[in-house]
């Protein structure tokens, strides 16, 4: 009934598709309608107008909002920094539905049975009373209340939790939790009377964390984090069939099909490129055999003090992100003395050493590569010569002088962002090698805080989804679950030990690069 009373909003069409449940996702998903034949490619299936779009400038200008800003925000602190976007929005639909509640019992009028009731039956829903007299608050009446956020890794029991042992989702869940649980405590005193408790409070707030779009409204503006109804549907796939985009142009918010849809099929958007980590973290499942799985490790820098620091390692074409190299290439070049060869400039991300010495080396005008003898030469003098000729150094201007760290401790403080446009090509062959060393040491290290093997975890994993041993041998990927687990229904513990599994799994194919 709500989500009809949603459909029926000026502003908001569905075009060719329908809202179902979707078993095999324990939850609601957007299917091509039966009596449709099919959906060509490029149709747009959900447009929603701005007037339907729950925007952080919304919530951030509201009364609720300006509270937020005097009490939380200091002098010189950008209010982005202190209050995140979904942080203002869940605040914003709290203040929203508690202020129509006491409108409702000041006039004295009797609250919506239909939503009402369906609300007392969950016992404390996430919004705390979901009457229809707020424009937002059918889209708050769809959110899931908190108990149905049970595979998230911050619910799971003590012994659950001891699945993540050796993993960084491990101390990751922790910080989580205690992150959710001050934003509770800084932001509780917007509702006094009557009082919020925190589980109603985490079930709008993972909502909205987990179901915020980017959009760019307009050319003025930058993008910003938004939710809106029935657009936060759609399933999570690495093979999405629709796409979505805000058209200026045309001022509306649009999905639109990137192939042909067959009658009766599921629909599904990318959540992003995301590692099982995140997808783990913020939305509570792990993909089997994921292209984009990451692990963050302990690189240990500088002799005869060690100084730590936590990097990215990416499984996506087994390379190393452009971050970590870039710290490692710094930081060896401020020990041995040879900052002067860092190079700054834009292109594209570093690769192992491997694949800068089978570049092809530039001949000169006589057909020559260089004019060394390449017959004498030493493959270490060969090394380092195609080294020198596959990367273009270029002269550091006065600002990119001032962004080069000058020492370890320097460094050691700068963000990660900041070497995201800060990037440090190949310095040396023997750079390279410390490089590379130190991040094989690093990974070796996290290896072994792992209680089983990766042999055990698949072990496990086909045990848990009943995978027969004449259809193991017969699998396209070593990696991938076949079809014949998913008939099995899961209890909710099972379902945290698969993607306990899955996300081990994936993490050391990462650290075995």
């Amino acid at each position: 009934e709500v989500i009809k009373k949603v459909l029926q909003s000026p502003g908001i069409k569905l075009d060719g598709v329908e809202i179902a449940y979707a078993p095999e996702m324990g939850g609601r998903g957007i299917y091509v309608r039966k009596d449709v034949p099919h959906v060509e490619k490029g149709t747009r299936i959900l447009t929603i107008t701005p007037e339907n779009i729950l925007t952080e400038t919304i919530a951030r200008e509201s009364e609720t909002g300006k509270k937020l800003l005097q009490k939380l925000v200091k002098d010189g602190e950008a209010p982005g920094d202190v209050i995140s976007a979904p942080l203002a929005i869940t605040c914003y639909l709290i203040s929203e539905t508690m202020q129509n509640r006491k409108r409702v019992r000041e006039a004295k009028e009797p609250l919506q049975n239909d939503y009402e009731s369906s609300a007392e039956s969950n016992g404390e829903n996430s919004a705390g009373g979901r009457e229809i007299h707020s424009k937002w608050n059918p889209m708050v009446h769809l959110y899931p209340t908190v108990d149905q956020f049970g595979t998230l890794p911050i619910f799971w029991t003590k012994e659950e939790k001891g699945w993540l042992q050796g993993s960084s989702m491990e101390s990751t869940t922790k910080k989580r939790l205690k992150r959710l649980r001050d934003e509770y405590r800084q932001v509780r005193f917007l509702w006094e009377n009557p009082k919020i408790s925190l589980k109603k409070f985490l079930g709008i707030r993972l909502s909205v964390g987990s179901r915020c779009f980017g959009v760019t409204l307009n050319h003025s503006c930058p993008s910003q984090s938004a939710c809106m109804p029935i657009a936060d549907m759609p399933n999570h796939s690495l093979k999405n069939s629709v796409g979505w985009t805000f058209d200026r142009d045309q001022n509306v918010f649009a999905m639109t099909s990137k192939r042909r849809l067959k009658s009766g099929e599921q629909v599904f958007i990318s959540y992003g490129k995301k590692p099982n980590c995140d997808l783990l973290l913020h939305y509570g499942f792990c993909i089997s055999n994921n292209p984009r799985d990451a692990v963050f490790v302990d690189a240990y820098i500088g002799f005869p003090i060690c100084r730590k620091r936590t990097v990215l390692l990416s499984r996506h074409g087994q390379q190393v992100p452009t971050a970590t190299f870039t710290f490692l290439r710094m930081a060896f070049c401020i020990l041995t003395g040879r900052q002067e060869r860092v190079r700054i400039g834009e292109g594209k991300g570093p690769r192992p050493l491997a694949a800068f010495l089978r570049r092809k080396v530039k001949k000169n005008k006589f057909g020559e590569e260089g004019s060394h003898d390449s017959d004498t030469e030493s493959d270490t003098e060969k090394d380092r010569r195609k080294v020198r000729m596959a990367t273009s150094w270029e002269k550091l201007s006065d600002d990119d002088v001032k962004r080069v760290p000058k020492s370890l401790d320097e460094l050691m403080r700068m963000k990660d962002i900041e070497f995201k446009t800060l990037r440090c090509a190949p310095v040396s062959i023997e750079n390279e090698r410390m490089v590379l060393m130190t991040l094989s040491q690093a990974c070796k290290r996290a290896l072994q805080r792992y209680p089983t093997t990766i042999e055990q975890d698949k072990k496990l994993r086909d045990e848990l989804v009943e995978i027969p041993e004449n259809e193991k041998c017969a699998r396209s990927g070593e990696d991938e679950e076949t079809d014949s687990g998913k008939g099995k229904v899961l209890s909710l513990h099972e379902v945290r030990k698969l993607f306990a599994l899955r996300l081990r799994i994936g993490e050391k194919r990462v650290l075995k690069w």
